[in-house]
C-alpha cells in the first residue's frame, strides 16, 4: 500500500496498531480517525487485562512454591530439631563441667562457640517456616529500644566482621504492640542486609526512631551507606524469592519476611535510596494501647 497510518495504544510506545491504504485523503477522513481510536481503546483495554491476567498467574505460582517451600521447612525443622538438641544440651553441660572442673579456658570458649552454632542453625530452620507457622505467642506491649537491641547483639559478630559501625538515635517512644520475636526477627534481618551491603569498605548503620506524624505509630528509619538498591529493583525487593544478591548467598525471602511480619503487626515498611549512596528502610509500628500488657 503506498499510505499508512499508526496509532500508538499505550502511551509507552510498547504497542501500536497500522492501517494502510493506497489513498491518503481515505485514511485522513472521519471515520477512519473514530474507527482507530475505538481500536486502540479497545486493544488497551485488552492488553490490560491479558497482563493483569498474567500477573495473577504469576502470583499463583508464586503461592504454590511458598506452600511447597512450607512443607519441605517443617520436614527439615523435624530431621534437625533432634540432634539439634542433643548438640545444644550436650554442649552446655560440658562448657558447664568445664568451668567447674578447671578445664582449659579456650576449650571451654571452643564449647560455648559450639553451642552458638548450633543455636543459630536452631533459628535459622525456624524462620524458614515463618511463612507457614505464624507465631503463637500473644502480641502486648513491648520496648522497641529493647527488641533494636537484642538484634544488635545478634548481630554483632557480623557487624565487627564487616567493619560497620552502629549509630543510635533514639526519641523518646512508648511501647508498642508486638510479639518480641518475630519483631526481633525483622531487625536482624534487616541489620544482616546492611552488612552485607557494607561489606566492601564498612560504614555506618543508623537506627533512628521517633513518633511518627501519623497519630498512633512509631517511625524507625535504618540506613546503611551500602552499595545501595537500584530504582527498578526498589518496587520488588520485598516480593518473596526476589534477590538482587549474585553470589548465591541470597535466598530471597529474608525481606518478604519482614514484610510480612510488620503488616501482621499493623504495620508498614518501605525502601528508598539515600544520597550520596546506600539505602533506608523506613518503618511504621502501632504504639501499644493503655489496656495492653507489658511484655
Amino acid at each position: 500500500f503506498a499510505f499508512e497510518r499508526m496509532a500508538a495504544i499505550e502511551p509507552e510506545g510498547r504497542s501500536s496498531v497500522h492501517i494502510a491504504a493506497d489513498d491518503a485523503g481515505y485514511l485522513d477522513s472521519a471515520p477512519i480517525g473514530a474507527l482507530l481510536d475505538r481500536l486502540s481503546l479497545a486493544l488497551r483495554i485488552a492488553i490490560r487485562e491479558a497482563r493483569a491476567q498474567q500477573s495473577l498467574r504469576d502470583q499463583i505460582i508464586q503461592a504454590e512454591k511458598l506452600a511447597s517451600l512450607g512443607k519441605m521447612a517443617a520436614g527439615v525443622v523435624h530431621e534437625l530439631n533432634n540432634p539439634l538438641t542433643s548438640i545444644l544440651a550436650y554442649s552446655e553441660y560440658l562448657r558447664r563441667k568445664g568451668e567447674r572442673g578447671g578445664f582449659d579456658p579456650s576449650d571451654i570458649e571452643r564449647l560455648a562457640r559450639i553451642n552458638d552454632a548450633a543455636d543459630r542453625i536452631r533459628r535459622f530452620t525456624r524462620d524458614l517456616i515463618a511463612y507457614s507457622r505464624p507465631s503463637t505467642e500473644r502480641p502486648g506491649a513491648v520496648s522497641l529500644h529493647d527488641i533494636i537491641e537484642r538484634a544488635l547483639v545478634f548481630c554483632e559478630h557480623l557487624l565487627d566482621q564487616t567493619g560497620v559501625t552502629v549509630e543510635k538515635r533514639f526519641g523518646e517512644i512508648p511501647p508498642v504492640h508486638g510479639v518480641i520475636d518475630p519483631l526481633t526477627q525483622v531487625f536482624v534481618n534487616l541489620f544482616t542486609n546492611a552488612a552485607h551491603a557494607m561489606h566492601e569498605r564498612g560504614g555506618c548503620l543508623g537506627i533512628a526512631t521517633a513518633l511518627s506524624p501519623s497519630d498512633g505509630y512509631i517511625t524507625v528509619s535504618i540506613q546503611d551507606e551500602g552499595h545501595g538498591i537500584k530504582a527498578d529493583h526498589l518496587s520488588r525487593i520485598f516480593e518473596p524469592f526476589f534477590t538482587t544478591k549474585t553470589d548465591g548467598t541470597g535466598t530471597g525471602l529474608g525481606l518478604s519476611i519482614v514484610r510480612n511480619i510488620v503488616a501482621a503487626h499493623g504495620g508498614a515498611i518501605r525502601a528508598a535510596q539515600r544520597a550520596p549512596r546506600g539505602t533506608v528502610f523506613t518503618l511504621d509500628l502501632p504504639i501499644a494501647l493503655p489496656s495492653s500488657g507489658r511484655r
